[in-house]
């Protein structure tokens, strides 16, 4: 890394109403965002010998958002009762009628799952490990910003001039 240090602030604008950020970033590896979706920070030690170049290279995929996030994820309703109903489905010859009759008529009183009604229904049923049905995703907001923001300021990024 060199040893001359720069620290920059890009505006990226909104765009049909679809978000901005302010972004900073700086020589030895910070990378701040406040925006409309959220506000994070991430330093990293380890980008080699140029953080802009590095910072080029980073797409708006899973390793940002977790960077990004510290790993934070969100309940995904859908994906987590389809793997419930799936079970359901599956397994129904495993299971007394009486057993997976129950089961059937108990989850509507769940949906749509949030982690709140998703814990309950956890603590209710009688299937066992229940809570292994839980599936995890990246919050929304998070996937936005990485799908929607990030883009333009790795756009803006490429055009400004070597620091």
């Amino acid at each position: 890394m060199a040893d001359d240090y720069w620290i920059k602030r890009y505006d990226i604008p909104s765009v049909k109403h679809e978000g901005w950020a302010v972004i900073v970033v700086d020589s030895k590896g910070f990378l701040g965002i406040v925006s409309d979706h959220g506000n994070w920070s991430y330093h990293w030690t380890s980008f080699g010998e140029d953080f802009k170049e590095f910072l080029l290279k980073l797409t708006a995929d899973g390793y940002l958002a977790n960077k990004l996030t510290s790993g934070e994820r969100e309940l995904d309703p859908k994906k987590t009762e389809a793997g419930v109903r799936e079970f359901l489905k599956e397994y129904e010859d495993d299971f007394s009628e009486e057993f997976m009759e129950e089961e059937k008529n108990r989850l509507p009183d769940y949906l749509p799952f949030d982690m709140q009604s998703f814990s309950s229904w956890v603590a209710s049923t009688e299937i066992e490990a229940a809570d292994e049905f839980a599936s995890y995703d990246t919050p929304y907001h998070v996937r936005t910003f990485c799908r929607v923001i990030w883009p333009r300021f790795i756009e803006k990024l490429k055009k400004d001039p070597p620091c």
